[in-house]
């Protein structure tokens, strides 16, 4: 009985000396950087630090008023890396394929019961507007690229409880995820 309690006071104790203090946590996250955050209490919130205390940071979401967030009350944590013109180029080149091609199907929907219409369309029209679209949205997604987020491990948080009577020794430990 003794030893299981020693081994288990032995375990808990390493447990709790590898874990990070939720202070520690998330050192990428200072003022001025932009991020994305979940919690209980807010659902993919972007936003950005104001000031970084210890466990708490403050941030501000552009509409209301600056809140304080607790890095160990997060569910999930991202930091925007800037924005990249190349993703924002593919995008928008599917953007622009799409928009062109939808719109020159219905230009050509309608006008085929149109009296001064030219009749004589064919594919290569078709062919010719969507890669039309697809330079055009390239174009513009470049020009605005597209925002870069990389997920910020947080690190499992435990604690660990001893409760001590005459006769016996009782050892709680949590470890979240």
């Amino acid at each position: 009985m003794r030893r299981h309690t020693v081994r288990s006071i032995v375990f808990a104790a390493l447990l709790t000396a590898v874990a990070e203090p939720a202070w520690a946590q998330a050192v990428e996250v200072q003022p001025g950087a932009r991020i994305r955050v979940s919690s209980p209490e807010l659902s993919a919130e972007t936003a950005t630090v104001l000031e970084r205390h210890g466990d708490t940071l403050r941030v501000f979401t552009g509409r209301g008023s600056p809140f304080d967030l607790r890095i160990s009350e997060l569910t999930a944590l991202r930091v925007s890396r800037g924005r990249d013109r190349w993703l924002g180029a593919r995008t928008g080149a599917l953007w622009g394929a799409g928009i062109y091609a939808g719109l020159t199907i219905f230009t050509y929907a309608a006008a085929e019961g149109c009296e001064v219409c030219d009749p004589s369309v064919d594919g290569s029209d078709l062919a010719t507007w969507i890669a039309t679209g697809t330079i055009t949205g390239a174009i513009i997604g470049a020009a605005v690229g597209r925002e870069r987020w990389e997920n910020v491990p947080l690190a499992s948080r435990g604690s660990l409880e001893v409760r001590a009577s005459a006769r016996r020794v009782g050892l709680g430990v949590l470890v979240m995820f």
